[in-house]
């Protein structure tokens, strides 16, 4: 890894961005360096500002309250 920054966890794997490939990175965190896979890369983001996992199981779900879900 280069230049690896804004890290997240997400259950197995280990996401970053990486200035040097301009894209999002993951890594197995127990298997190491050869399962590193590119998760996304476009050409006209330079460097993403922030790296986020988001899944269905870790959302909090809210009450309706006058139509609106808080």
């Amino acid at each position: 890894m280069p230049s690896p920054s804004r890290l997240t966890l997400f259950e197995d794997r280990v996401y970053w961005s990486d200035g040097t490939k301009q894209g999002i990175m993951s890594v197995d965190k127990y298997q190491g360096q050869n399962t590193i896979q590119v998760v996304y890369r476009k050409r006209e983001v330079r460097e993403p500002k922030g790296v986020k996992a988001v899944h269905s199981l870790v959302q909090l779900h809210g009450k309706k309250l006058e139509g609106a879900v808080i």
